[in-house]
């Protein structure tokens, strides 16, 4: 350390990583300490007289934050004071009294000499401002004998306990937060029970499938009966154990159709959790409706994760509403079932969900807080250079935004962004009354703490807002107005930003910020940014190659080639000659220029360290060929084992599953650290990084595809914080995309005409009609649209009604279960008694005479110009259809049919 303070710090962490005796620790911390304050000082007196390098305090700081955080029980007096002397060279003179509260500090250094090795603010702005990153997080120190990788959270814990409780449970929390633990954990709670439940997963794409299904069979073993098997995979293309398994691992679409098939409910008896992955769909336009049918339609308890629900209380209640349905329903038929064995009848066969302890409480967990803060950064290009403009969230902001909405629920600062909001609001308004409440030295929170933590932090973070609010609502619109504009990055005009794509990518491996993952919504754009970026580093390493490196590359390679062919040549001779000598010598011997050759080959073909992305040391060679030779047939394997030897990828859904998981497997490794995708990563797919860029704009980067695909972004335990860049997107698009909430879940239409026909067949031909049954009236009650909705209810009622006649008229059944036969006749009844009341009424304002005379076909129907400015569409009522045969009252619909639309037009007109 005494030589150089970066490796020795750097390899003090790693030795207090491996490290296992707290006393070594707190020793190890205490050396660190006194090494960064002999360099503090050596700095000071040197170079730092005219500027300081903070990086050394902010390690001095790190090293105490450290020590009075996790060792407060080992400090002796030496090493408070140690401690204090340090606080007092960085000019933080009241947290050193607080140390030594009996002795003058300013005895130690000499008045004169503060200002040599001060850091020329007050403590709280210090560590804001540049060790933000280190604040400390509420973590839990006791272990949980459930978990044995990690110190799980409070809220990981109250995961934990649902799951042994058998519950539901709704999640939210960020992306990379470790909600997915309580998936497996409940996965093994299954496993360990019985060989016969099952626990099915469910995720929004095939990519996920693959990747849980990889995860579920590395970390679960269990022995299974013949025929049996520990993971099963269900997608449209593919199918693998799926109702031979415990953990069946599938896509909505599929789960839908084995829950609907007749004959499978034996099957289905058998589950005892479903998680739902990314369980916001639900509120997509495409497939939302299936998501709706497999939370109404499941008996068991469930898990529903989600990083993006804006209104979680509602979709909570919702599923607790089903939840005593069901509760309701089992209550039922637990009473069918007794009275059933008191008849001496045989009890029916869905013993299995009554048998299982379940609650049909569903809790809301929410967790609202990232590890690591996320930054945004404007990129522009400037002669042909790239740059980047940090983005302060508040600049997103307007007045009127403010005022009505106030700040979004979303929306974070992190700390430095604090002190940039605190600085310029203190700028423009320089009577501004609690500005010296809400200076960082004298905030209630920081004020004389050597140790901030992350929840002082927030508490400061929401002071700063709310005091915003109030200059926006108590008349301070102008001083308001100017603190956003002044937040707001320089606007900076940028061409060609395609081509600049490369220039990017390089920019930010200078700067550290890779691995990254490079958004694109054009499938086309994907392949050929990945492929520009491979371009560049080609030209770029055959700019530095000599001028005769491809000619001695060649004439090496034409060595080799005949030393080949003379040594297969050489094993042929016969044993006889083999065993001459001189002929054995050669051999070695050309074996030996054999070897040389090929180094040389390698050498001169090996590819500079800043020529690729690719990190050499994060896979073995070996590993490394077998994912490559997992491609060798496939359509696109060649390019992409070239651009992964680069370490660079692509990844988005036209790819096939082998190919997707090369670059997903290579990037969690470390060996590719630069991946241009499409929104296929932004569901789920495990593929975490320091820094997310979106670089193409698309009507499909919306709010909620925003934050999935920024919570990549900053790897818990791996980097300090995580940065996002927007690369070719409109300032007015980011300003939206930050500022936006992401759209409530309020259901999509739920029924289809195919919908109710399978539904219909689950009710005649289950294999336990009475279940069978329930889930049906779940599905056509329980619709999240409709919920606390009776308009919306007695829509999708009428809709479900239409659908049965047309079903039955169209030959599609024939036989209706006896409920839906009843509410359908019941149905036709009334129509018909409304419509003979309507022809009533009209048949009094007829006249009678004249209509007599005239028969139907021959009434004159006067003609109407046509409007094309505002379509017309009359109101014609819905004619019943018996289900048993046709009605004679098809002339008197037609004739009321014909009258209403003349009725309409002539009140239109």
């Amino acid at each position: 350390m005494k030589e150089n303070l970066n490796s020795g710090i750097k390899n003090l962490e790693d030795f207090l990583k491996s490290c296992k005796s707290s006393s070594v620790k707190f020793r190890v911390e205490m050396v660190g300490i006194t090494a960064c304050l002999r360099a503090w000082k050596e700095h000071c007196r040197g170079e730092g007289e005219t500027t300081k390098d903070l990086s050394i305090a902010v390690q001095m700081m790190k090293r105490i934050y450290s020590v009075m955080e996790k060792y407060p029980e080992l400090l002796q007096e030496a090493d408070r004071q140690l401690i204090a002397r340090c606080l007092s060279y960085l000019g933080f003179e009241e947290l050193a009294s607080s140390l030594r509260p009996t002795q003058v500090t300013g005895n130690d250094i000499k008045e004169k000499k503060k200002n040599k090795y001060s850091v020329g603010i007050g403590p709280a702005r210090f560590l804001l401002q540049y060790m933000g990153h280190y604040l400390v997080r509420d973590e839990r120190k006791d272990p949980d004998p459930r978990v044995q990788d990690f110190i799980p959270d409070t809220w990981q814990r109250e995961l934990l306990d649902v799951v042994d409780k058998n519950e539901s449970a709704v999640i939210v929390a960020p992306t990379s937060s470790g909600k997915t633990y309580a998936s497996y954990y409940c996965m093994e709670k299954v496993l360990r029970e019985s060989d016969n439940g099952v626990v099915v997963y469910v995720a929004p794409t095939k990519a996920l499938v693959n990747q849980v299904a990889a995860t579920v069979e590395n970390r679960f073993n269990k022995n299974l009966p013949n025929g049996e098997s520990l993971c099963g995979v269900f997608t449209r293309d593919y199918r693998h154990e799926a109702l031979n398994s415990q953990v069946l691992i599938t896509v909505p679409a599929c789960f839908e159709i084995l829950l609907l098939a007749p004959h499978r409910q034996a099957w289905v008896k058998r589950i005892r959790y479903v998680i739902f992955d990314e369980v916001h769909c639900l509120g997509g336009e495409i497939g939302a409706e299936v998501w709706e049918h497999l939370l109404v339609m499941i008996r068991c308890p469930f898990l529903a994760l989600s990083a993006t629900i804006s209104n979680p209380e509602h979709l909570t209640e919702w599923l607790q509403s089903v939840k005593r349905y069901w509760q309701q329903t089992e209550s039922t038929m637990e009473k069918n079932i007794a009275s059933s064995r008191n008849a001496g009848c045989r009890a029916s066969s869905h013993q299995d969900y009554l048998l299982m302890k379940q609650s049909y409480k569903v809790r809301l967990v929410l967790y609202a807080e990232r590890y690591n803060d996320l930054e945004k950064h404007i990129c522009s290009v400037n002669n042909h250079d790239i740059s980047f403009d940090h983005f302060h969230p508040c600049a997103a902001l307007t007045t009127d935004h403010i005022e009505k909405f106030g700040f979004p629920s979303d929306l974070t600062l992190s700390p430095r962004e604090m002190i940039q909001l605190y600085d310029t609001m203190f700028e423009f308004w320089e009577s501004w009354p609690r500005a010296q409440e809400l200076c960082p030295e004298e905030f209630v929170h920081f004020k004389n703490k050597i140790v901030i933590r992350k929840t002082d932090a927030r508490k400061y973070e929401e002071s700063l807002k709310a005091e915003l609010t109030g200059w926006v609502r108590s008349g301070h619109v102008k001083e308001a107005r100017m603190v956003l504009r002044n937040l707001r990055p320089p606007v900076v005009s940028s061409e060609n930003m395609t081509v600049m794509f490369p220039f990017l990518v390089e920019k930010l491996r200078q700067m550290e910020k890779l691995p990254a993952l490079f958004f694109l919504f054009n499938l086309g754009d994907v392949e050929k940014s990945a492929e520009s970026v491979k371009t560049f580093l080609e030209r770029k390493q055959q700019s530095r190659r000599p001028l005769k490196a491809d000619k001695e590359a060649c004439d090496m390679e034409n060595k080799l080639r005949k030393l080949r062919k003379s040594l297969e040549t050489q094993k042929t001779v016969d044993k006889r000659s083999q065993k001459n000598p001189r002929k054995m010598d050669q051999s070695l011997i050309r074996g030996a220029e054999h070897d040389n050759l090929l180094k040389s080959l390698e050498k001169n073909l090996e590819i500079p360290q800043d020529c690729t992305y690719a990190d050499q040391k994060a896979i073995d060679a070996e590993t490394l060929q077998r994912v490559f030779d997992r491609v060798k047939f496939s359509r696109k394997g060649t390019k992409l084992k070239a651009l992964a030897a680069r370490g660079i990828g692509y990844h988005h859904s036209s790819l096939s599953a082998k190919e997707k998981q090369l670059v997903e497997i290579l990037f969690r490794k470390g060996f590719i650290r630069v991946v241009t995708a499409t929104g296929t990563l932004a569901l789920g797919i495990n593929m975490p990084c320091k820094s997310v860029v979106f670089a193409q704009n698309s009507v499909y980067l919306d709010a909620l595809n925003y934050r999935q695909m920024s919570g990549r972004a900053g790897r818990r335990g791996q980097d300090l914080g995580g940065d996002v860049y927007f690369f070719d997107i409109p300032l007015p698009k980011i300003e939206k995309l930050i500022k936006s909430n992401v759209p409530e879940l309020r259901g999509q239409f739920p029924l289809s005409i195919s919908l109710v026909l399978r539904l219909m067949l689950l009710a005649s031909k289950g294999d336990d009609p009475e279940d069978a049954k329930a889930k049906v009236l779940s599905v056509l009650k329980h619709s999240l649209l409709s919920f606390k909705q009776p308009r919306a209810l007695e829509m999708l009622k009428l809709y479900f009604l239409f659908s049965l006649q047309f079903l039955v008229k169209e030959v599609f059944l024939e036989d209706l279960p006896e409920d839906f036969k009843a509410a359908l006749d019941e149905y036709n009844t009334n129509v018909t008694k409304d419509f003979a009341s309507f022809l009533l009424i009209v048949s009094k304002l007829a006249d009678m005479k004249q209509e007599h005379q005239l028969p139907l076909s021959k009434i004159a129907i006067p003609s109407i110009p046509v409007i094309s400015v505002i379509p017309i569409i009359p109101i014609i009522p819905s004619i019943p259809i018996s289900t048993s045969a046709s009605t004679s009252l098809y002339p008197f619909h037609l004739y009321l049919s014909l009258s209403l639309c003349h009725f309409h037009l002539c009140l239109y007109l």
